[in-house]
């Protein structure tokens, strides 16, 4: 249910525990509303007696464990439902989040809602230290680790940008005090919001939710809100990371494929073609040549660009260029296969008009409903 990266992985001692390693998870949800009513969410600032309001909680053990966990993952009425899953043996919790229109009464208009709004305890009123990650937007510093000291009555806001969740900001968080700390993750394909505020006493108010959002739903109606996992670990930063890594690789990654001895390793296409220069012949042609050169490749990559009107105008249409793919992709996939290789084509729908829910020009049809695990 998680979706982006691991900051600080490791193998032995200190020097190798500084690796990163990337993996992906989320959920997609797009609603669009306008109307006027009272606005709720993590976008509004707070009345000052708002926080003795906060019941949701988190309290860690001297040994840095989830001993108590009060109302969480954020205070809730009917309209929300949390589906929990603990994970044991790594000291972790997630929840997915839904949220669904009230019944027999005018709905709200949500603006930014908060997955989560909780208050976790340390066992020691220590210094607290938040460990981040930037995200990735072709820059020098993509995924560059930072850390920032926590101070009482400040806030430090992080966030994601351009509707996708590992641009700017990745969405794992270490809080780490004295003798172990907390790991807050957020599952999320598209623009997140998180904050961290010290209250002292060895307290910090955590709240993660949607950004850029302001919807209202028909009776009826429920739509899908981020998940959040929450992880204590005892020692080091460094050794919470390498924990969150671990439950990462036994709960998350994908399996739908055989044991291999390396990590997938897959073929970009674009290293060669241009994002609008693709076309059946030069993809089937270039799948063709890898099958004959042998590499151990998992994967044949299409990125952006193959829809109709090309890259950037055209990303997030369903359609494949007539022109360039009078078949479709299914020739593409059909060349892929016989490289023996999986075919990934690159596809971003939440920025096209015809797809926005409420359209009537919208495409592509509802998903079916499906069970918690199936979502995952």
């Amino acid at each position: 249910m998680l979706e982006q990266a691991l900051p600080g992985v490791g193998r032995s001692q200190r020097g190798n525990r500084r690796a990163a390693a990337t993996a992906t998870l989320g959920f997609v949800v797009g609603w669009i509303a306008l109307a006027l009513a009272p606005l709720v969410g993590l976008a509004a600032e707070l009345e000052p007696q708002a926080m003795a309001k906060i019941g949701s909680a988190i309290h860690l053990s001297e040994d840095f464990r989830l001993v108590e966990l009060r109302g969480m993952p954020r205070a809730a009425s009917g309209q929300w439902r949390f589906v929990r899953r603990d994970y044991p043996t790594a000291n972790a919790v997630e929840w997915q989040v839904r949220l669904k229109a009230p019944e027999g009464e005018e709905p709200p208009l949500w603006e930014n809602p908060c997955s989560a709004d909780f208050v976790v305890t340390f066992p020691f009123d220590a210094p607290v230290s938040l460990h981040w990650s930037k995200g990735s937007h072709e820059s020098p510093s993509d995924f560059q680790p930072c850390e920032d000291a926590l101070s009482k009555g400040k806030t430090l806001a992080l966030k994601s940008f351009g509707g996708r969740s590992s641009d700017g900001t990745l969405p794992y968080f270490n809080l780490a005090s004295q003798g172990g700390g907390l790991i807050l993750a957020v599952g999320w394909t598209g623009d997140w919001l998180t904050s961290f505020e010290a209250l002292g006493a060895g307290r910090v108010r955590l709240r993660a939710g949607l950004q850029r959002a302001r919807f209202k739903l028909r009776v009826g109606e429920e739509v899908r809100l981020p998940s959040v996992l929450v992880m204590s670990y005892g020692g080091d930063w460094l050794d919470g990371q390498n924990q969150f890594r671990r439950l990462m690789l036994a709960a998350f990654t994908p399996t739908n494929h055989p044991p291999m001895e390396l990590m997938p390793v897959a073929a970009s296409v674009h290293g060669l073609i241009g994002f609008n220069d693709t076309t059946e012949e030069k993809l089937t042609a270039l799948a063709a040549s890898l099958a004959v050169i042998g590499l151990p490749l998992d994967t044949f990559w299409l990125d952006a660009g193959w829809n109709t009107g090309g890259f950037p105008h055209g990303q997030g249409d369903p359609e494949a260029d007539a022109k360039r793919f009078p078949r479709g992709l299914a020739p593409v996939g059909e060349a892929a296969k016989k490289a023996k290789m999986r075919f990934l084509a690159w596809f971003e729908p939440g920025i096209h008009p015809d797809l926005k829910l409420g359209s009537a020009r919208r495409r592509l049809t509802a998903a079916p409903r499906s069970t918690e695990d199936q979502a995952r």
